[in-house]
Formats: structure tokens, sequence, C-alpha cells
């Protein structure tokens, strides 16, 4: 035993050994305490936490109860602007017919001035060409005293109708 009170090592062990009986008498409190104040600080990080995630619960709940109102609203609103724009084209398809018979019996009416007009310019030309043919053949057949004899009986027709 002697060999060993000369021994490093066993003095090492025997330092240590001490070390840490020491180390546990004196810091077991401490430990233990720090120990507490780690619990009741997780404690009340879960108390926080529980009270956070009841919250979160009644808001989600609060938007769940809003969303399936907006969402029947918009369900009201979209087959409002259904019925609005069936509506609408309803509308538009009656003014579009309206305005598709209104352009028909424009036309009908312009294409019928343009017969008329047609129809009077033949009859003007057929007129004229009828009048030209008449003073030719009148140019051709009169002689002085049928001439004389006609132009007396229109003074006496213009005289007539002035007296009357």
């Amino acid at each position: 035993m002697s060999e060993l009170l000369h021994d490093a090592n066993f003095w090492v062990a025997i330092s240590f050994v001490i070390f840490a009986v020491f180390g546990y008498a004196v810091g077991r409190g401490k430990a233990a305490e720090a120990l507490d104040r780690k619990i009741e600080a997780i404690k009340e990080k879960l108390f926080v936490s529980e009270q956070l995630h009841a919250e979160a619960q009644k808001l989600l709940g609060e938007f769940q109860t809003k969303k399936a109102a907006i969402s029947s609203q918009a369900s009201t609103i979209v087959k409002d602007a259904e019925a609005q724009a069936e509506e609408v084209r309803k509308a538009a398809e009656t003014a579009l017919n309206d305005t598709i018979a209104r352009k028909e019996q424009q036309l009908q009416e312009r294409l019928q001035r343009i017969e008329e007009a047609a129809l009077d310019e033949v009859r003007r030309k057929a007129a004229k060409i009828a009048l030209d043919a008449a003073a030719e053949i009148l140019r051709q057949n009169m002689n002085e005293s049928a001439h004389q004899r006609m132009v007396d009986s229109t003074i006496e027709t213009l005289k007539q109708n002035r007296a009357a």
C-alpha cells in the first residue's frame, strides 16, 4: 500500500473522487434549482401553447363559419349575375332583331325608291325620244300652211285658257 501512496495515478483518482463528491454535494441544490426553473419555464410555455391552440381553434371555427356565409353569398351573387346576363342577352337579341328588321325595311324602301327613280328616268327618256321623233316627223311632213294653222290654233287655245 505504500506504493500506492507514492503513485501519482492513485492521487489523481482520489482527487477526482473527492472533487466529484464535493461537486455533487455543492451543485446538487443548484442543479435541482436550475432543473426546477427549467421545468417551470416548460410548463409555462405549454400553458401558453395550449391557450394559443385553443384561440387558434376558435378563430378557425369563426373563419369556417364566415367562409360558409361568404360561399353562400357568392353563390347567390353568381346566380343573380347569370340571371342578369340572360336578361341582357335576351334584350340584346331583341334589339338586334329590331335593328335587323329596321334595316331590312330601310333597304326595301331604298330599293323601291331606286326602282321608282329608274322608272321615272325610263319614262323621261321615252318621252324625250317620242317628242324628238314627233318633232322630226312634223318637220319632215309639215309644210308652211300646216305650220301656220298649228300656230294659230295654239294661240287661240292660250287666249281661251287666259280668259278662263
